[in-house]
Protein backbone atom coordinates (compact mmCIF):
# COMPACT_ATOMS: atom_id res chain seq x y z
CA UNK A 1 0.00 0.00 0.00
CA UNK A 2 1.19 3.53 -0.68
CA UNK A 3 0.22 7.15 -0.21
CA UNK A 4 -1.45 7.68 -3.56
CA UNK A 5 -4.12 10.36 -3.62
CA UNK A 6 -6.06 12.59 -5.99
CA UNK A 7 -8.50 15.42 -5.34
CA UNK A 8 -10.46 17.66 -7.71
CA UNK A 9 -12.69 20.54 -6.56
CA UNK A 10 -15.84 21.96 -8.13
CA UNK A 11 -13.75 25.05 -8.91
CA UNK A 12 -11.35 23.07 -11.08
CA UNK A 13 -8.36 22.96 -8.71
CA UNK A 14 -6.67 19.60 -8.30
CA UNK A 15 -3.80 17.88 -6.50
CA UNK A 16 -2.45 14.37 -6.79
CA UNK A 17 0.37 12.00 -5.96
CA UNK A 18 0.33 8.84 -8.05
CA UNK A 19 2.52 6.04 -9.40
CA UNK A 20 4.83 7.22 -12.18
CA UNK A 21 3.23 4.71 -14.57
CA UNK A 22 -0.27 6.12 -13.99
CA UNK A 23 -1.64 8.56 -16.56
CA UNK A 24 -4.31 10.14 -14.32
CA UNK A 25 -2.51 13.48 -14.29
CA UNK A 26 -2.68 13.83 -18.05
CA UNK A 27 -6.31 12.64 -18.10
CA UNK A 28 -7.34 15.34 -15.62
CA UNK A 29 -5.44 17.93 -17.64
CA UNK A 30 -7.31 16.92 -20.80
CA UNK A 31 -10.60 18.14 -19.36
CA UNK A 32 -11.40 21.56 -20.80
CA UNK A 33 -13.42 22.28 -17.70
CA UNK A 34 -12.26 20.36 -14.65
CA UNK A 35 -15.39 21.46 -12.85
CA UNK A 36 -17.14 18.73 -14.86
CA UNK A 37 -15.18 16.00 -13.05
CA UNK A 38 -17.58 14.33 -10.64
CA UNK A 39 -15.56 11.33 -9.51
CA UNK A 40 -11.89 10.39 -9.21
CA UNK A 41 -10.30 7.23 -7.78
CA UNK A 42 -6.80 5.83 -7.35
CA UNK A 43 -5.51 2.37 -6.54
CA UNK A 44 -2.43 0.21 -6.50
CA UNK A 45 0.20 0.85 -9.18
CA UNK A 46 -1.43 2.54 -12.19
CA UNK A 47 -5.08 1.91 -11.32
CA UNK A 48 -7.28 4.99 -11.58
CA UNK A 49 -10.71 6.19 -12.66
CA UNK A 50 -12.03 9.60 -13.63
CA UNK A 51 -15.65 10.30 -14.56
CA UNK A 52 -17.15 13.49 -15.98
CA UNK A 53 -20.67 14.83 -15.53
CA UNK A 54 -21.68 13.78 -19.05
CA UNK A 55 -20.56 10.18 -18.57
CA UNK A 56 -17.17 10.57 -20.24
CA UNK A 57 -14.63 8.46 -18.37
CA UNK A 58 -11.11 7.11 -18.42
CA UNK A 59 -9.89 4.22 -16.31
CA UNK A 60 -7.24 1.60 -15.72
CA UNK A 61 -7.93 -1.32 -13.44
CA UNK A 62 -8.88 -4.99 -13.13
CA UNK A 63 -10.74 -6.60 -16.03
CA UNK A 64 -14.01 -6.91 -14.11
CA UNK A 65 -14.01 -3.22 -13.26
CA UNK A 66 -13.26 -2.14 -16.82
CA UNK A 67 -15.97 -4.45 -18.15
CA UNK A 68 -18.54 -2.94 -15.76
CA UNK A 69 -17.54 0.61 -16.75
CA UNK A 70 -17.96 -0.26 -20.45
CA UNK A 71 -21.34 -1.80 -19.68
CA UNK A 72 -22.54 1.30 -17.84
CA UNK A 73 -21.28 3.63 -20.54
CA UNK A 74 -22.87 1.54 -23.29
CA UNK A 75 -26.21 1.56 -21.47
CA UNK A 76 -27.24 5.12 -22.33
CA UNK A 77 -24.13 6.66 -20.74
CA UNK A 78 -25.04 5.55 -17.22
CA UNK A 79 -21.48 6.33 -16.17
CA UNK A 80 -22.84 9.88 -15.70
CA UNK A 81 -24.77 8.52 -12.71
CA UNK A 82 -21.65 7.32 -10.89
CA UNK A 83 -21.18 9.00 -7.51
CA UNK A 84 -18.06 7.27 -6.20
CA UNK A 85 -15.52 4.60 -7.14
CA UNK A 86 -13.20 2.70 -4.84
CA UNK A 87 -10.55 0.08 -5.56
CA UNK A 88 -9.98 -2.66 -3.00
CA UNK A 89 -7.71 -5.62 -2.31
CA UNK A 90 -6.63 -7.82 -5.20
CA UNK A 91 -9.07 -7.21 -8.10
CA UNK A 92 -11.89 -5.79 -6.00
CA UNK A 93 -13.79 -2.60 -6.73
CA UNK A 94 -16.99 -0.76 -5.81
CA UNK A 95 -18.93 1.63 -8.06
CA UNK A 96 -21.58 3.57 -6.13
CA UNK A 97 -24.36 5.11 -8.20
CA UNK A 98 -26.33 8.27 -7.41
CA UNK A 99 -29.50 6.20 -6.97
CA UNK A 100 -27.96 4.28 -4.05
CA UNK A 101 -27.03 1.11 -5.94
CA UNK A 102 -23.51 -0.28 -5.78
CA UNK A 103 -21.86 -2.56 -8.34
CA UNK A 104 -19.06 -4.41 -6.60
CA UNK A 105 -16.60 -7.25 -6.52
CA UNK A 106 -15.47 -7.38 -2.91
CA UNK A 107 -14.38 -9.70 -0.09
CA UNK A 108 -17.36 -11.59 1.32
CA UNK A 109 -17.34 -9.66 4.61
CA UNK A 110 -17.66 -6.38 2.70
CA UNK A 111 -19.98 -7.67 -0.01
CA UNK A 112 -22.47 -8.87 2.58
CA UNK A 113 -22.68 -5.33 3.99
CA UNK A 114 -23.14 -3.90 0.50
CA UNK A 115 -25.89 -6.39 -0.30
CA UNK A 116 -27.60 -5.66 3.00
CA UNK A 117 -27.96 -1.96 2.14
CA UNK A 118 -27.90 -1.99 -1.67
CA UNK A 119 -30.30 0.55 -3.11
CA UNK A 120 -29.68 2.93 -0.20
CA UNK A 121 -25.88 3.22 -0.32
CA UNK A 122 -24.17 6.60 -0.08
CA UNK A 123 -20.58 5.43 -0.59
CA UNK A 124 -18.30 2.41 -0.31
CA UNK A 125 -14.59 2.79 0.37
CA UNK A 126 -12.09 -0.05 0.47
CA UNK A 127 -8.31 -0.27 0.91
CA UNK A 128 -5.70 -2.95 0.20
CA UNK A 129 -6.79 -4.70 3.41
CA UNK A 130 -9.87 -6.90 3.76
CA UNK A 131 -10.17 -5.52 7.30
CA UNK A 132 -10.30 -1.80 6.55
CA UNK A 133 -13.43 -0.59 4.78
CA UNK A 134 -16.62 1.41 5.19
CA UNK A 135 -20.09 1.15 3.68
CA UNK A 136 -22.27 4.24 4.11
CA UNK A 137 -26.04 4.12 3.75
CA UNK A 138 -29.01 6.43 4.21
CA UNK A 139 -28.26 9.97 5.36
CA UNK A 140 -25.52 9.08 7.85
CA UNK A 141 -25.58 5.36 8.64
CA UNK A 142 -22.44 3.32 8.21
CA UNK A 143 -20.84 -0.02 8.90
CA UNK A 144 -17.27 -1.21 8.58
CA UNK A 145 -13.84 -1.19 10.18
CA UNK A 146 -12.12 2.19 10.48
CA UNK A 147 -9.62 3.80 12.84
CA UNK A 148 -10.81 4.91 16.29
CA UNK A 149 -10.49 8.60 15.47
CA UNK A 150 -12.70 8.35 12.39
CA UNK A 151 -15.18 6.10 14.16
CA UNK A 152 -15.62 8.65 16.95
CA UNK A 153 -16.09 11.48 14.47
CA UNK A 154 -18.67 9.60 12.38
CA UNK A 155 -20.60 8.62 15.49
CA UNK A 156 -20.74 12.30 16.43
CA UNK A 157 -22.01 13.25 12.98
CA UNK A 158 -24.61 10.50 13.22
CA UNK A 159 -25.79 11.77 16.62
CA UNK A 160 -26.20 15.29 15.22
CA UNK A 161 -28.32 13.98 12.32
CA UNK A 162 -26.09 15.54 9.66
CA UNK A 163 -25.94 14.02 6.19
CA UNK A 164 -22.66 12.34 5.23
CA UNK A 165 -22.01 12.59 1.50
CA UNK A 166 -18.67 10.78 1.28
CA UNK A 167 -16.10 8.94 3.38
CA UNK A 168 -12.89 7.89 1.63
CA UNK A 169 -10.25 5.70 3.30
CA UNK A 170 -6.54 5.57 2.58
CA UNK A 171 -3.14 4.44 3.79
CA UNK A 172 -2.09 4.60 7.45
CA UNK A 173 -5.55 5.57 8.79
CA UNK A 174 -5.88 8.46 6.35
CA UNK A 175 -9.42 9.54 5.59
CA UNK A 176 -11.58 12.24 4.05
CA UNK A 177 -15.15 13.04 5.12
CA UNK A 178 -17.67 15.36 3.45
CA UNK A 179 -20.85 16.12 5.35
CA UNK A 180 -23.36 18.99 5.10
CA UNK A 181 -21.00 21.66 3.80
CA UNK A 182 -18.05 20.60 5.97
CA UNK A 183 -14.91 18.57 5.38
CA UNK A 184 -12.87 16.55 7.87
CA UNK A 185 -9.64 14.91 6.84
CA UNK A 186 -6.38 13.29 7.83
CA UNK A 187 -4.26 13.08 4.68
CA UNK A 188 -0.85 13.83 3.22
CA UNK A 189 -2.26 17.02 1.70
CA UNK A 190 -4.08 18.56 4.67
CA UNK A 191 -2.65 22.03 4.10
CA UNK A 192 -3.92 22.10 0.50
CA UNK A 193 -7.38 20.97 1.54
CA UNK A 194 -7.45 23.46 4.39
CA UNK A 195 -6.81 26.39 2.04
CA UNK A 196 -9.71 25.56 -0.28
CA UNK A 197 -12.94 27.50 -0.51
CA UNK A 198 -14.65 24.83 -2.66
CA UNK A 199 -18.08 23.53 -1.72
CA UNK A 200 -17.52 20.10 -3.31
CA UNK A 201 -14.41 17.92 -3.62
CA UNK A 202 -14.06 14.48 -5.14
CA UNK A 203 -11.22 12.58 -3.46
CA UNK A 204 -9.46 9.28 -4.06
CA UNK A 205 -7.05 7.87 -1.46
CA UNK A 206 -4.91 4.75 -1.49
Amino acid sequence: MSTHFAAVTNKGAYKLSIDSSCCLDSKIYEYDNRRDIQCVAVGVNKRYAIVGSGGKYSASGPDGFLEKMRELYGNNYKTQNIKHISFGPRNCYAITMKNGWCHAIAPESILSKINQHNGDISYVSMTSSDNQYIVGYGSNGWTGRVCDKLEGYLNGVNASNKTVHLVELGYDDHYFVHHDGHFRFATKFNSWLGDLSASTITVGLW
